[in-house]
């Protein structure tokens, strides 16, 4: 199997994206610790609200900043989710933090992200979606199916 490194398939994402293409559903699946695997995906609005960093930039930004955003979200779930509807005592939060995956990312062009962590099956299997502002700090958390 033929690999190529992650700045080579996020500046081909781009590229495609940015008008060489037509198919806004590309995705780049990108190691962001050794053996986890994220998907890629960027808004392909060719009009972006501030000048855009490199494609590669952004990965290593979030790359940086998924750890200390999975904290945060575990931190919400256990204070809003698990609480509110009385699932029991709270969450063991090292090990919940560990458990959910980032599986899929979502830069638009506005440099929000939108986030999607499997739920290590604390919550039946939900999606659990994390949305950024531009500057990156989270704004919102909730559940989907």
């Amino acid at each position: 199997m033929y690999e190529i490194n992650a700045a080579a398939q996020i500046t081909s994402l781009f590229y495609r994206l940015s008008g060489a293409s037509d198919d806004d559903k590309d995705t780049a699946v990108l190691e962001l610790s050794p053996g986890r695997f994220v998907h890629f995906q960027m808004d392909p609005d060719r009009y972006f609200g501030k000048p855009f960093p490199s494609p590669v930039d952004a990965f290593t930004w979030l790359k940086e900043s998924e750890h200390n955003l999975r904290w945060k979200v575990a931190t919400y779930l256990n204070e809003h989710v698990v609480l509110e509807w009385n699932l029991g005592g709270s969450l063991d939060l090292c090990k919940f933090q560990e458990s959910i995956i980032l599986h899929s990312v979502y830069l638009r062009a506005d440099l929000s992200w939108e986030l999607y962590y499997e739920d290590g099956g604390a919550f039946g299997g939900q999606i659990v979606v994390a949305e950024t502002d531009s500057e990156g700090v989270l704004n919102k958390i909730y559940l989907a199916a």
